[in-house]
């Protein structure tokens, strides 16, 4: 066993399919409608309430906890989110 074979897709050749990851933004409003929308079709729905949702979620909790946040940025991998 390597050091790193824990890791499930390193060292294996069986993926065949990588695609790439979808690109492009979108707007919610406060009540979480989406209002704009440049990411492909591919990109479901719920996808993106489900993110909308989490953003908006850390906003809410920061205003709760009485903490002034004005910007957020996550970056996961490929992934940006700037709300």
């Amino acid at each position: 066993m390597g050091f790193l074979d824990f890791i499930p897709f390193i060292g294996r050749s069986s993926v065949k399919d990588l695609s790439r990851l979808p690109s492009g933004s979108f707007t919610m409003d406060a009540r979480g409608v989406i209002v704009s929308s440049t990411l492909p079709q591919s990109v479901s729905q719920a996808q993106i309430k489900e993110i909308g949702r989490c953003v908006q979620e850390a906003f809410k909790s920061a205003r709760k906890a009485r903490i002034s946040v004005q910007e957020l940025h996550v970056q996961f991998g490929t992934l940006k989110i700037t709300a």
